[in-house]
């Protein structure tokens, strides 16, 4: 299968170069590994090399200035990001790019990119180099939310395909179906959602990108949890497990273990959970990693299922303003949600009824539909849905 891991970054390699202070070398390699497919969890770890340059030379390599551009929107320093972004100057490809992976509310902007895009490469051949999900199990809020396209995504599927090949050219397969697949899960369209799955994933096991195999096992065994078909969420995860291993990829792996402990919250496996708490589970305390969201979404469920409220709700709080400066919808409405549990289980509950207030009408807008039903099967989750008389 494809992966994206990039045969040019070698941590071992990298290492020893800064230490022969061989910094030409280190800079060719830099640049190399920033001009192939992106991976968004590879560029964290590039961050400590790019740090041996200083800012000036930083600045004035439009590779290295776009790279560190987005190393400070996956930090959460959006102003930093757009600051680095504009030191790209005259490359006007470059730049687009920019536009389109750093995360923002100018949503306009972001759109236009993503039409200029499509054009170079429909007239000029010219593949565009942009991630794919973030290591998230998610494609419609991958490296951004794009559920503000639901209707379009669900209504045509042919020309979305269309529109995927555009931007990644030979990878494409799958992406269409997977991305319509969730769409469909998230409205509640379980057996449109499972019949699509059931039939894209042999393909993208024999020819498609492990990314995209990730995300569609991920949504299936999502929709199994959903259906009430918790025995098969063991092997599926096992499944899960032994392709990331074997096709040695290592950001996928990254979040592996928190998809883990999300699947088996359902089946009240607490001592799992709690070993991926102590040994895998993001701090809060420290520099934040809008890479981790996924993550912090798992710590808040697990924070609820250990009556930790208020740790959950400061947690909360710690990526508010990240999220709604990235322009990250669905996030906050699972968030807020997940806030609104919290403060009526500890006894809030005009705090709880606000929330879910200002909740409902954008789930309702964007189809949130499985957002909401997926917490139900925690008794305490449901019980609190049924006061709030929640649909």
């Amino acid at each position: 299968m494809k992966n994206r891991d990039n045969e040019f970054f070698r941590e071992e390699e990298l290492d020893e170069l800064v230490e022969k202070r061989d910094y030409e070398t280190l800079r060719d390699k830099m640049s190399r590994i920033f001009a192939c497919p992106c991976c968004l969890n590879g560029f964290k770890h590039c961050r400590k090399y790019l740090e041996v340059f200083s800012k000036e030379e930083i600045r004035k390599t439009p590779t290295f200035a776009a790279a560190e551009a987005v190393i400070q929107a996956i930090y959460g320093n959006l102003e930093k990001a757009e600051k680095y972004a504009s030191y790209v100057g005259d490359e006007r490809l470059m730049k687009l790019h920019l536009d389109v992976i750093i995360p923002g509310t100018d949503r306009e902007r972001a759109r236009a990119a993503f039409l200029k895009l499509a054009e170079i490469y429909n007239n000029y051949g010219i593949l565009p180099n942009l991630p794919l999900a973030a290591g998230r199990i998610t494609m419609i809020n991958g490296f951004r939310d794009m559920t503000m396209y639901g209707n379009y995504m669900h209504d045509r599927k042919e020309q979305l395909k269309g529109w995927v090949k555009s931007f990644y050219g030979d990878s494409f397969l799958g992406i269409a179906e997977i991305t319509y697949a969730e769409v469909c899960d998230q409205r509640d369209e379980c057996f449109e959602a499972i019949t699509t799955l059931v039939g894209i994933i042999p393909f993208i096991e024999k020819e498609g990108e492990i990314a995209v195999l990730f995300i569609a096992l991920s949504i299936q065994m999502r929709i199994m949890i959903a259906t009430g078909q918790i025995a098969v969420v063991y092997p599926i995860l096992e499944e899960i497990y032994q392709r990331l291993h074997k096709e040695q990829s290592r950001w996928l792996l990254e979040n592996f273990g928190a998809m883990k402990a999300w699947g088996l919250l359902y089946d009240g496996d607490v001592d799992t959970v709690t070993e991926w708490m102590e040994n895998e589970a993001p701090s809060e305390f420290g520099e934040l990693n809008m890479l981790d969201t996924y993550k912090y979404m798992i710590k808040m469920r697990a924070y609820i299922l250990e009556e930790k409220y208020l740790a959950m709700l400061s947690l909360a709080e710690y990526l508010r303003e990240p999220l709604q400066k990235g322009d990250r919808v669905m996030d906050l409405c699972e968030m807020n949600l997940l806030c609104a549990v919290s403060y009526f289980l500890c006894d809030r509950k005009e705090d709880a009824f606000q929330l879910i207030d200002e909740l409902l009408p954008i789930v309702k807008e964007r189809r949130f539909d499985r957002l909401i039903a997926d917490e139900r099967s925690n008794q305490e989750i449901a019980d609190f849905m049924e006061s709030a008389s929640i649909p």
